[in-house]
């Protein structure tokens, strides 16, 4: 099909027609892309909707103002209430007000006490960073 559209062998076409098949093949391609939906991240999608599942767990803590237990991959751990959250990155604030962000790097895992947790469309809420 590219070369009906280029009319000739595509190393025949000088600089000018070859930008100008560029530009044709790149609006075909634009027009057969479905749209996405508004709202949706623009990441790779994981097994499982790992990221949507995380975004809406986080959320929901959030607003809840429940308290999250995070473990380190030392051993370390805390607890605080989720003041906000990045792709990369939980910032938990101490019962002091006390901010901490933590890289997701760094975090094994993280989760809300048991005595609390509701599940999130059926799944437990416990969240494998």
């Amino acid at each position: 099909e590219l070369l009906r559209l280029a009319g000739k062998p595509l190393s025949m076409l000088n600089r000018k027609e070859a930008a100008e098949l560029l530009t044709t093949c790149q609006t075909m391609l634009s027009e057969r892309k479905p749209e996405k939906p508004k709202g949706k991240r623009q990441r790779p999608y994981l097994p499982e909707s790992v990221d949507e599942h995380e975004l809406l767990y986080l959320t929901k803590v959030q607003l809840e103002k429940r308290p999250l237990n995070v473990t380190l991959f030392n051993g370390e751990t805390m607890q605080g209430t989720l003041v906000g959250f990045s792709p990369y990155a939980l910032t938990v604030a101490d019962g002091d007000g006390q901010e901490t962000t933590v890289q997701k790097l760094a975090i094994a895992y993280y989760q809300a006490p048991a005595s609390v947790a509701a599940p999130v469309n059926g799944t437990e809420e416990s969240e494998i960073a």
